[in-house]
């Protein structure tokens, strides 16, 4: 009978083996063996099954990585080992993160603690607080985050322990960046690194370096930004993680361009073209793309940026659709869970869901697709400076398209820049049918934010159902910002056919495009702002007959 246990342990001994060396597929074919074998007891088959729950996530098969290890925590209860048990609770911790289940991940750990309490394991404690209050974070619990992590800042100080400062560091930089407070973030990063390094922990160095260069960018400090990934590049150097040294080149080249040092960002691309196209990471597949279009560009070569935009739509729309469609699951999961914070989940939830519709409708691919044949057309009759003029604006336009549903808000000035680009291709598309204006009246366009969703689509409507269906007379199509009420006060007036159902306006279009900034106002002023934050006038003649339409839209101001 012994030897028989031998051969067993013996069995389980060689999967491990396999599973830390990474090979899995071995590794699964002992543990299943293992969970068959008579001679196998209950401890054995618990190990098995927390191996077997290990490869599942690491092949990122998460459901079955959760029913497999639920099944080895089951086993580690009959045993009655603590330990056992608050290490298969860590690692459904982990399996809950992967599947954006938060609540249920900061439960399993908050059971593994109570485990690590009764065992008496009081050092493993803070980690695991640690681990929650990013989890808190995660599902903006900021005050609840803030407490767990005091609480693990304070265990650690009594026990004398230094070795996770830089965790506390880190999630505390975190939370100052969703706060706003970017100088208090970039700070705190920077006392993350160097602790991080004196404890060998380079990746948490990494991802703190990387952090505060985004900031910079955010902030548009290029030179500290510039310092920032290098340094990023470096600490991923000596991890010997390549790549996020590719990546942090790719962020300096971004950065190189900024500065106007195009011959370095052409160096930089070059280098990290190869590694991160041969690499599975669609995010850094996705930079590289949009560097493409913007390098092209700058270097006059527009039939390349042309052709590097079409690869980027492809990349954009895989990663946002893929992105929007985890944020609005997550936010629906956190609903569910949090009874008491139900309506403003609910809040949040419609927000995700406008914005994604309002990224949709900037990348109409109807809108895509004419402006494509808008330039063919003007290549084919031979007018190589229309075409050439035209593929400029189509350029810029789309990367300001993609670059402003990157961020929430966006600075006035670059919503008028992207207005100027859209109108222009419109009206060049129409054959300059229309004359335009857009006047800001005191104000300072770099001061003010607002979402970039709610201009373009105003615009739109103005001239596709309003300027293009006019039979006589040259259109007209003014945009003017100005103060009013303690708000930014937005008024599109166009001479079109005014709103006449059934004459060449798409009433659907119209509703949704204004539905959607609607919405997103509605969310903005949150029942404090006034009633009127959106009216639509029609403009008549004396003879009652429409000569127009007028929309007003008030947004709170936002420095």
């Amino acid at each position: 009978m012994k030897t028989k246990q031998i051969s067993a342990q013996a069995l389980l001994e060689e999967g491990q083996q396999l599973y830390a060396a990474q090979q899995f597929r071995q590794a699964m074919e002992i543990m299943t063996r293992l969970e068959a074998l008579p001679e196998a007891d209950a401890t054995i088959r618990m190990k098995a099954l927390n191996c077997k729950g290990l490869i599942y996530s690491q092949l990122s098969d998460h459901v079955l990585a959760e029913h497999t290890m639920l099944q080895s925590l089951a086993l580690a209860r009959q045993t009655g080992d603590l330990r056992a048990m608050y290490i298969r609770y860590d690692n459904l911790a982990a399996i809950y993160l992967n599947l954006k289940e938060h609540q249920k991940a900061i439960a399993a750990l908050q059971q593994s603690i109570e485990l690590k309490e009764k065992s008496g394991n009081q050092s493993d404690i803070p980690r695991s607080l640690i681990q929650i209050a990013s989890l808190q974070f995660a599902i903006d619990h900021n005050e609840a985050g803030m407490k767990t992590l005091r609480q693990a800042s304070s265990m650690l100080r009594r026990a004398g322990i230094r070795d996770m400062d830089h965790m506390i560091y880190f999630n505390t930089a975190v939370q100052y960046k969703r706060e706003g407070k970017y100088e208090a973030a970039i700070r705190t990063y920077a006392r993350c690194v160097t602790t991080a390094i004196a404890h060998h922990d380079y990746l948490t160095a990494v991802r703190a370096s990387n952090n505060q260069g985004d900031i910079c960018m955010t902030t548009g400090q290029w030179a500290r930004a510039r310092n920032k990934f290098k340094q990023c590049m470096d600490l991923a150097q000596k991890a010997s993680m390549p790549l996020l040294v590719a990546t942090s080149r790719l962020q300096l080249a971004h950065i190189a361009l900024k500065m106007d040092n195009v011959a370095l960002c052409r160096r930089l691309y070059d280098e990290v073209a190869g590694p991160i196209a041969d690499s599975k990471d669609a995010l850094s597949q996705r930079d590289l793309a949009e560097l493409s279009v913007m390098l092209h560009e700058a270097e006059g070569n527009y039939p390349a940026a042309l052709e590097a935009s079409r690869q980027y739509i492809r990349y954009y729309k895989v990663f946002y659709d893929n992105e929007m469609s985890r944020t609005i699951l997550d936010m629906q999961g956190k609903y569910d869970a949090e009874k008491a914070e139900r309506e403003l989940q609910r809040a949040n939830l419609r927000q995700v869901e406008s914005e994604l519709k309002a990224l949709r409708a900037q990348m109409d691919p109807h809108f895509i697709f004419n402006a494509l044949s808008s330039m063919r057309r003007e290549m084919l009759e031979g007018n190589i400076d229309n075409a050439d003029r035209y593929l400029v604006r189509f350029s810029r336009l789309l990367r300001m398209i993609l670059d402003t549903t990157r961020q929430p808000m966006v600075r006035l000035s670059d919503n008028i820049e992207l207005l100027h680009l859209y109108i222009q291709i419109e009206n060049s598309r129409q054959g300059n049918r229309f004359d335009y204006t857009i006047t800001t009246r005191g104000l300072d366009p770099t001061a003010i934010s607002l979402p970039g969703l709610i201009l373009q689509p105003l615009a739109e409507n103005a001239i596709v159902h309003g300027l293009n269906p006019r039979k006589k007379g040259r259109g007209k199509l003014n945009i003017e910002f100005s103060r009013s009420r303690g708000a930014l006060r937005i008024r599109v007036t166009d001479n079109g056919v005014g709103r006449q159902p059934g004459k060449a306006k798409d009433e659907n279009h119209t509703s949704h495009a204004m539905n959607i900034i609607r919405d997103t106002l509605s969310l903005m002023w949150q029942d404090k702002g006034p009633k009127d934050f959106l009216t639509i006038r029609d403009l008549k003649t004396n003879n009652n007959i429409g000569k127009g339409t007028e929309v007003t839209v008030l947004v709170p101001l936002t420095a």
